[in-house]
């Protein structure tokens, strides 16, 4: 009996040793996973640390370009003091960038509560590349503010139009300046000023009856005495600085050939200057068409005013030129400078988002696209806050 008291001791006494490395074990281990998740001291004074939390967790955290596997909740140790860039991010989230001090000895905490992503404006494109984009944007010339049109692609090149000018909160005529100036008429019939100081550009655009061939030229014209007392206007090319067409004139109307616009020459002035052309009714001087078949319509100025009104179309799923859908895009002024401050559809178009994304973390440049087969993209470019600019983008 005594001997198998003595057994039942002995396994007691085997039971609480093995509770007691049992219980030692599960401290030791809590202890280490809390003072590496949690305690504030870096085990090595000569560094910092940081912890970051985030709402919601499992973000991603990089500090100075390098980006760390563990997510949030993180903390990083052994980090050489000084100031640090932190950037916390997550899928369907707004990145968090900010800058933070790292202590030696001390551990530096960081809280963020993410911003979803709401309902981000993306192409229905997939695998499309940017072939035509046209910039709207403001410029400066001496005495005067311009919108010009850049990288405008039509059939001699790519061109810088100006388009409207002004100062003062007010628009006072279209072109560059008083002194170059593009000759823009609603009607079929313009005058034009060639000498140096007054009309020195303009548009002859052309399509043909089915509106699936189209052409467009940005030309300058002069006037000049022949040999013989005659008057001759010679039409140059004004991205490429040929002579197009010259017209003798003698009292009679004749055609001057550009592509396929026949230019009628009605009358010249050459002491003033002046003369008087027509096109025929398939041409216009007050439209630009471009190479992918974009159409840009230019509205006359007879008087001062405060905005301007550009209007784009694409060519509709026919191939017809400027019967697709459209936007309005409106040019004012915002601190005396011209902006383009407002962009909106035609009546027969609408936008594939109902509302505008920004393209990257406060990028401040809002994107949008026409609802068409062609989703023109539409880039609102808000970065100088006193003048807005504006990207079209036609896809590949």
């Amino acid at each position: 009996m005594k001997g198998g008291d003595d057994m039942k001791k002995n396994n007691k006494w085997v039971l609480w040793v093995l509770i007691a490395l049992a219980v030692i074990i599960v401290i030791g281990g809590l202890i280490f996973y809390f003072s590496d998740s949690i305690n504030l001291s870096p085990s090595n004074s000569k560094y910092g640390s940081i912890y970051v939390t985030s709402v919601p967790s499992s973000a991603s955290v990089s500090i100075n370009g390098i980006a760390y596997k563990q997510l949030t909740p993180i903390r990083i140790s052994n980090i050489t003091p000084g100031n640090k860039v932190i950037k916390i991010s997550k899928s369907g989230y707004l990145a968090y960038t900010t800058n933070i001090s790292v202590t030696a000895g001390s551990t530096t905490g960081i809280s963020v509560n993410l911003t979803a992503v709401v309902n981000p404006c993306r192409s229905t494109f997939t695998g499309w590349k940017v072939n035509e984009e046209i910039d709207i944007r403001s410029n400066y010339a001496p005495n005067y503010y311009y919108i010009e049109l850049l990288n405008v692609p039509i059939n001699s090149g790519n061109v810088t139009i100006p388009i409207l000018y002004g100062n003062w909160n007010m628009f006072n005529g279209t072109g560059k300046s008083p002194i170059q100036r593009l000759a823009v008429t609603d009607n079929n019939t313009m005058y034009y000023n060639a000498t140096s100081d007054a009309d020195y550009r303009f548009i002859a655009s052309w399509t043909n009856e089915n509106r699936t061939v189209w052409e467009s030229y940005y030309l300058k014209a002069k006037v000049i005495r022949g040999d013989f007392g005659s008057n001759i206007t010679e039409v140059y090319d004004a991205i490429t600085g040929s002579k197009v067409c010259e017209y003798d004139f003698n009292g009679i109307a004749g055609i001057c050939i550009v592509g396929n616009i026949g230019i009628t020459i009605n009358s010249v002035n050459y002491a003033k200057k002046l003369f008087s052309m027509t096109l025929p009714s398939e041409a216009s001087f007050n439209k630009i068409y471009t190479r992918l078949g974009e159409t840009i319509y230019l509205t006359p100025i007879s008087s001062a005013k405060t905005s301007y009104n550009i209007v784009f179309r694409e060519k509709d799923n026919r191939g017809m030129i400027g019967a697709g859908k459209g936007i309005n895009i409106t040019a004012s002024w915002t601190n005396m400078r011209p902006s383009i401050t407002l962009i909106y559809p035609a009546a027969d178009t609408q936008l594939l988002c109902s509302s505008w994304s920004e393209t990257g973390n406060y990028s401040r440049i809002f994107e949008n696209y026409i609802s068409s087969s062609y989703q023109t993209r539409i880039l609102h470019n808000k970065t100088d806050m006193d003048s807005f600019s504006v990207k079209l983008q036609e896809w590949k």
